[in-house]
């Protein structure tokens, strides 16, 4: 598996990053990176942390445990597309909403 940076040349290929990630219309992540296999791409990131909780809006979170999702996008040519994101679980102090 290959990690590729913007504009890296593999077997002949330009491979761009930003495209990839605009052909799915992914934003909003943090990190992300590009990995391509021989059957595969996977886009890996993580999502911003939050303000505030989403329930009361209290802005005091706890942070849980971290967890990586894997979502299947559709197929780019013969390979299997995934999102693989990085989400820190938290905690709201104020009504202990996760």
């Amino acid at each position: 598996m290959l990690d590729l940076p913007i504009g890296v040349i593999t077997n002949g290929r330009v491979h761009m990053k930003e495209k990839i990630l605009d052909m799915f219309d992914i934003s909003g992540l943090l990190n992300t990176s590009v990995l391509v296999d021989a059957e595969s791409i996977y886009i890996r990131g993580e999502l911003e942390d939050p303000d505030c909780c989403p329930r009361c809006g209290e802005s005091r979170l706890h942070r849980k445990t971290k967890h990586r999702r894997t979502l299947h996008l559709p197929p780019v040519g013969n390979k299997r597309a995934k999102l693989q994101v990085n989400v820190q679980k938290r905690a709201c102090s104020s009504c202990q909403h996760y």
